[in-house]
């Protein structure tokens, strides 16, 4: 599946995002969690009645990425960062809610 990695162009650290053709219905705009590791929180999820619409898939540069639906109906994303990926930490001080 074709993927590109989208970063603004302002100052870094800097929010980044990934954009996908979209192949089915339900595929849009996916919030992401950033988890410790996709394996131990997929198992999670599933135990606790969500569904693993994609399995863990590796995105060079990115990390590890789960897609699922919550109990809701809702679809999601974990990723567990690559130790490289420039996006991964805490989020810049300008983007934080005081």
């Amino acid at each position: 599946m074709p993927y590109w990695l989208v970063t603004p162009r302002i100052q870094a650290p800097a929010p980044g995002a990934g954009i996908a053709r979209r192949e089915l219905a339900w595929q849009g705009i996916t919030p992401t969690i950033d988890v410790e590791s996709a394996d131990d929180y997929a198992s999670k999820i599933v135990s606790e009645g969500g569904t693993i619409v994609i399995p863990k898939t590796s995105i060079p540069g990115v990390g590890e990425l789960v897609t699922f639906k919550d109990t809701e109906g809702n679809v999601l994303a974990i990723l567990e960062a690559a130790p490289a990926n420039a996006f991964a930490g805490p989020p810049p001080a300008w983007c934080l809610a005081k």
